[in-house]
């Protein structure tokens, strides 16, 4: 089919539009992303910029494309509303999938379980265990992470089902009966909790490191402790710990073990 004057303008001129509004759309979704859902630093620890990127891209070409390729002034308009109604189906399919993709594996929980944080995901939660669990976790929440603890097992037999469970895939942490309020655990917190200064001895880079990614208006770093953070992608960040109240006010890349 040749392509006339009239055609390119026509096509151009309603692409554009597309683009527009496709970027608009696109933008509305990486703020949800970014956020919201993964702000920052679970964007980083889940790995999941690449994600959104490859998500809003191919939203934000395919459809102001397919409308370039298929815009034609010749057609009549009934033709061309089921063109773009047709465009618009796909491309809102694409972005709903993939944003469900993302919103099913949405941060929902900080974890401290034994010696180090885990970032859990909603995709990793047992949920069959949720309606058992403590009244503050028995609803993941939309947006950001609640912070908790893993409690001991109760006797030998729970331990022994622990470990099945973990062999299985499914870790303590991820086990929404076995969370405790974060506060119930601060005794083991401030045990396993290292001194941020002695990291910074043994690696002066990491220094520089945690000011890019700590907002600290304290006097240095002296009296702040960290813990390794990890998650299903990641195993090399830390959460950096206010002395006194024990709770994460920052966190870097960088390996904790």
């Amino acid at each position: 089919m040749q392509w006339s004057k009239d055609r390119w303008g026509f096509a151009t001129r309603m692409a554009a539009w597309h683009l527009l509004f496709s970027m608009f759309v696109a933008m509305f979704a990486a703020i949800l992303v970014f956020k919201g859902w993964y702000a920052a630093p679970y964007d980083r620890v889940l790995g999941v910029s690449a994600v959104i990127v490859i998500v809003v891209v191919v939203d934000v070409v395919c459809g102001p494309l397919l409308n370039f390729l298929l815009s034609n002034p010749q057609k009549t308009r009934t033709a061309l509303m089921v063109d773009w109604s047709m465009i618009a189906v796909i491309q809102v399919a694409a972005l709903a999938y993939g944003m469900h993709s993302l919103w099913e594996a949405r941060p929902v929980m900080l974890v401290f379980e034994v010696d180090r944080f885990v970032v859990v995901t909603a995709n990793e939660v047992d949920k069959n265990t949720l309606k058992n669990a403590n009244s503050l976790y028995r609803d993941l929440p939309f947006m950001g992470a609640k912070i908790a603890a893993v409690r001991k097992a109760k006797d030998s037999d729970e331990m022994m089902r622990s470990l099945d469970m973990s062999l299985g895939g499914i870790e303590p942490s991820a086990r929404p009966d076995w969370w405790i309020p974060y506060e119930n655990a601060k005794i083991e917190v401030r045990e396993k909790a290292k001194s941020l200064q002695g990291l910074i001895a043994k690696d002066p880079i990491a220094k520089e490191k945690i000011q890019l990614h700590v907002n600290y208006s304290g006097q240095g770093f002296d009296s702040l402790l960290y813990l390794p953070l990890t998650s299903n992608r990641s195993k090399e960040w830390i959460a950096i710990l206010a002395n006194d109240s024990l709770l994460p006010i920052g966190y870097a890349p960088i390996d904790g073990f």
